[in-house]
């Protein structure tokens, strides 16, 4: 399944809101480059320049923020997802197909959202590139 926006926008969030998850970091990693900035300076950046504004996908009908543009999200295919019992960190893998078109091997990222307290939304605390190796899933 492609990925798809959420009902909840980055914009309907009050202060309050985002000061719940504004210092958390979320550490990221793709082709070398590693990034662990906070989640309030990446909205700041998103905020002052709207080509970068961020916002929340759906995953399994939880609103999920990644450090993705949306631009992004229609090469983006949610291969799986899991959520722990408490329903407190939702785990996701996603294939983007751009990757997967041009290059030999698929090309995917592993993301670890928690749940963001008293809300409903979940925010990415760790969010790697992946690459997935042909064959059955381990189940």
């Amino acid at each position: 399944m492609l990925v798809q926006y959420a009902n909840l926008k980055i914009a309907d969030l009050t202060p309050a809101q985002l000061a719940k998850f504004g210092t958390w970091r979320c550490d990221q990693f793709y082709e070398k480059h590693e990034s662990y900035g906070s989640w309030g300076e990446d909205l700041e950046v998103s905020q002052e320049y709207p080509e970068l504004k961020l916002d929340f996908i759906d995953v399994g009908g939880f609103p999920v923020l990644l450090p993705r543009l949306p631009d992004d999200f229609a090469s983006l295919r949610i291969d799986d997802w899991t959520i722990s019992k408490d329903e407190r960190v939702l785990t996701l893998f996603l294939t983007d197909i751009r990757a997967t078109a041009t290059y030999s091997y698929p090309e995917g990222w592993v993301g670890v959202c928690y749940r963001v307290a008293d809300e409903d939304f979940y925010v990415a605390v760790v969010y790697h590139a992946r690459y997935i190796v042909p064959g059955p899933v381990p189940r």
